[in-house]
């Protein structure tokens, strides 16, 4: 199961941006982003541990679906102690999360940032991916 950090500002707010980050990320990569975050605004920021892409495409899956749960949830807890006006921020592969997630709530703006067209060409063409690609071969 992969790790997820989750950092939360200004909760109470009626707009709320939701920032994914992406596989391979570090902490401090959305520092900018979250500092240019409105006072009149609030946000919930999410990374996840290397290990939500594993050689086994069933682990994967599984993986994805909890970070989309756990945000998912989050979201929805704010909806429902008052209506909220979400704003849903993923770069690279988190792009597919914030899609996935337009389409379970309903969201003001969605802005995914170098997404891929395609999670699973990306994932056999990706440089980065190429290690868990062996793996899947050797399996």
């Amino acid at each position: 199961m992969p790790k997820i950090n989750i950092s939360r500002k200004r909760l109470d707010k009626d707009k709320i941006f939701v920032i994914i980050a992406p596989w391979k990320y570090r902490w401090f990569h959305h520092s900018l982003i979250k500092a240019k975050v409105p006072n009149d605004c609030g946000y919930l920021h999410y990374s996840y541990s290397m290990d939500i892409l594993n050689d086994n495409p069933y682990i994967t899956k599984q993986n994805f679906l909890e970070l989309l749960d756990t945000i998912h949830e989050d979201m929805d807890h704010l909806n429902k102690l008052r209506e909220r006006n979400f704003y849903l921020y993923g770069h690279s592969m988190a792009g597919t999360f914030v899609m996935i997630l337009a389409d379970l709530m309903p969201v003001k703006a969605v802005a995914a940032i170098v997404p891929g067209a395609n999670l699973a060409e990306c994932f056999w063409n990706g440089e980065s991916t190429q290690f868990l690609r062996k793996e899947m071969e050797q399996n």
